[in-house]
């Protein structure tokens, strides 16, 4: 994949039930490396609980609902273009986050060592 920014493919994802579509240049958080392509929905534009259990919807390559000197094209280091699009659907997962916890250990000032 071609993954040198600014990233020359569009991404958008659409959850059911809310109204916003989330995209590349505005609120995905992407990371695009060699041949993998993560995304993540930027925290700040969403509530994380309004998902919880919804199903979504992810379009990668061409977004053809903008106007062509706008688009984007999905290709690889040689600028060979994907056709079709990548497209799928996910749910996601239906937590109880007012029992879900997180813990770290942060040392600071120690050496690290093997152990």
């Amino acid at each position: 994949i071609h993954c040198e920014k600014p990233y020359t493919f569009d991404l958008n994802v659409k959850v059911d039930g809310v109204e916003q579509t989330f995209s590349r240049d505005w609120n995905l958080l992407i990371v695009c490396e060699d041949r993998r392509l993560e995304f993540t929905i930027d925290p700040t534009f969403v509530d994380a609980t309004q998902l919880l259990g919804k199903t979504f919807s992810v379009v990668v390559g061409t977004d053809y609902d903008v106007p062509v000197d706008m688009r984007g094209e999905l290709t690889d280091k040689n600028g060979n273009v994907l056709k079709p699009n990548i497209e799928f659907s996910k749910e996601f997962a239906n937590l109880d986050l007012s029992d879900a916890t997180a813990t770290f250990t942060l040392t600071i000032g120690a050496e690290c060592s093997e152990s």
